[in-house]
């Protein structure tokens, strides 16, 4: 099951990497607490405007620093096996195309460079 944590600005830059922390140090994100549960994946949208917002840079950086240790550490475990309690042992994936760059964010395009998102 995917579980998608939306970020939103700065402040949900820096939420998500505490999130991800979290994950790192063997904190797990599951349905229930039932060892025959299926281990849930993190999908991170980060929404910002601030192309430029070192919160959101950072993150990105983590995240994808993340992802490369699961991935390298995990490999193509099997979903069933319990890695949960473990380092790393939460999977990250992208929004969208697996396979596509993106650095887990959504462009936006805004008409008014100046638009804040409360406008």
């Amino acid at each position: 099951m995917k579980t998608y944590v939306l970020a939103i600005g700065g402040t949900g830059a820096r939420v998500l990497r505490s999130l991800t922390m979290l994950m790192a140090a063997g904190a797990g994100v599951n349905k229930g607490g039932d060892e025959k549960d299926t281990i849930n994946e993190i999908v991170p949208v980060i929404i910002d405007y601030d192309i430029e917002n070192g919160d959101t840079r950072r993150t990105q950086d983590l995240l994808m620093n993340y992802k490369w240790i699961h991935d390298t550490a995990y490999g193509k475990k099997n979903s069933k096996e319990d890695i949960r309690n473990f380092f790393f042992g939460t999977k990250v994936d992208r929004i969208g195309n697996p396979d596509h760059s993106t650095k887990f964010e959504v462009f936006l395009d805004p008409v008014n460079a100046n638009m804040t998102f409360a406008n």
